[in-house]
């Protein structure tokens, strides 16, 4: 969880745009549970006419303001047996027609403000996030990307990326939405039939207990997908970049046979990944089913036996609400498995982030700007990544105006050399001083006024 604290602290303020969205999608709750609400007093009127005939019979009276499910329900009540004696069943009907419309509208209109707001907060994460690791690369001392694939860096900034901005898309919903929804159907449930309730409440642990396996299988894979398919890409990027080189020596074969092999290894990860995320959903589907069927045959059994409150309509609606809290169940699984993706998306996009220089000047960097006496080279030795030296002991000195030519074969250090110079990679040892001013004690920005103006070094 710190990776994925890391991640969400790019999204700025969290605050205002978790209440905006925790706002909308309360009040899309609610009215969604109205809609369903509305089918109780619709099967009462269609359906259950002794229920009806009984509540016309004792009739009802305007209840007292209480802030509670049973003074919303006993007010409907109310106007709705009011409105039977006064216009009779069809203009009911017609009236909870409309009330299902507008219920249903609105409920969609605050899910889309809801919506909106966390691709908001998605895009702005991932736009800071993709520039702070632009930023930190163009940072990083080129010795870095010598040691590393570039095509791998591409692969951070865009595929990584786009993992980590799936998986913010279903943090809010993860902690925020479906808890809610979830709390919301349950307390709904408890009022309808606090015994029923409880004989359903004991399916929940076996659907976690099922998911949290899967989850814990599924975090090694994929980090191995992430690496995967950053090797494919730097395929892919030398491919492309040495396409001449391969035309010429005939190693068409040979990258085509590559590429398969990278491709095989990423494809299977890749399926092993998929199998076991998909697999979360159908899990807690069946068990959603075998959940509500069983729910659905004790709460007949004891409606049937006449040890109910609960009504035939009321029973039915019930059940309706009950197959709708699941959802939160399997939509909490499936986000689980996409956050998964991310964390591992982010762990190497920080790798990046948190890379430390390889080469760092001292604090008090020196400034200068212009070049009067020599460049002298002591002892100077490098290797690539720890490997052969292909600078050994390099001494000489150049003074102004004096013009030296470097002459060697391929790969005998000529560019090394240069580039050990413009402070572009640290010597393994040595030193090099411009007017007896070792490189590593000069300012960057110094440096590179230096190798741009070449008057100076002439």
């Amino acid at each position: 969880m710190r990776i994925y604290s890391r991640i969400l602290g790019y999204a700025g303020p969290l605050w205002p745009c978790a209440f905006y969205y925790f706002s909308a999608i309360l009040l899309s709750i609610v009215f969604g549970l109205a809609t369903y609400g509305l089918v109780i007093p619709l099967l009462k009127v269609l359906f259950n006419q002794e229920e009806l005939s009984r509540l016309l019979w004792e009739g009802q009276v305007m209840p007292k303001w209480q802030l509670n499910i049973h003074y919303l329900t006993t007010l409907f009540n109310y106007f709705f047996i009011k409105i039977i004696i006064d216009y009779g069943k069809i203009c009911v009907l017609c009236l909870l027609a409309f009330l299902f419309m507008c219920a249903n509208a609105i409920s969609g209109f605050f899910r889309y403000i809801a919506d909106v707001t966390m691709d908001k907060l998605r895009i702005h994460l991932v736009h800071n996030l993709r520039l702070a690791l632009f930023k930190k690369s163009l940072t990083l001392p080129v010795q870095y990307f010598t040691n590393h694939k570039k095509a791998d860096i591409i692969a951070r900034i865009t595929v990584d990326m786009q993992e980590i901005e799936h998986a913010v898309a279903d943090t809010l919903r993860l902690f925020l939405k479906e808890p809610t929804q979830l709390f919301c159907y349950i307390v709904v449930l408890f009022y309808m039939s606090p015994r029923l309730s409880i004989f359903t409440l004991l399916f929940v642990p076996i659907v976690g207990c099922a998911i949290a396996q899967l989850i814990q299988s599924l975090r090694k894979w994929t980090d191995a997908t992430q690496q995967s398919l950053g090797h494919l890409i730097h395929l892919i990027e030398g491919a492309v970049s040495g396409i001449r080189i391969i035309k010429l020596f005939g190693a068409q074969k040979y990258a085509i046979d590559q590429f398969k092999k990278e491709g095989k290894v990423y494809a299977s990860t890749h399926m092993a990944v998929a199998k076991k995320s998909y697999i979360l959903a159908p899990i807690s589907a069946s068990l959603s089913v075998v959940a509500v069927s069983i729910v659905f045959a004790y709460g007949g059994h004891l409606i049937l036996l006449d040890r109910s409150l609960l009504t035939p309509s009321t029973f039915i609606a019930y059940i309706i609400i009950c197959s709708q809290a699941l959802i939160p169940i399997k939509m909490i699984a499936r986000s689980i498995g996409h956050i998964q993706q991310g964390i591992a998306a982010g762990r190497r996009i920080f790798d990046v982030l948190d890379e430390k220089y390889a080469f760092k000047r001292c604090s008090g960097a020196s400034i200068s700007t212009t070049f009067k006496d020599k460049i002298a080279f002591k002892n100077i030795s490098f290797a690539y990544n720890e490997g052969k030296e292909i600078l050994h002991q390099i001494n000489f000195t150049i003074q102004k105006g004096e013009m030296i030519a470097l002459v060697g074969a391929s790969g005998s250090g000529k560019s090394t050399l240069l580039s050990v110079l413009s402070g572009l990679y640290q010597p393994n040892s040595g030193v090099i001083e411009i007017d007896d001013l070792p490189i590593s004690q000069m300012s960057e920005a110094s440096l590179r006024h230096l190798m741009c103006s070449s008057q100076d070094l002439i």
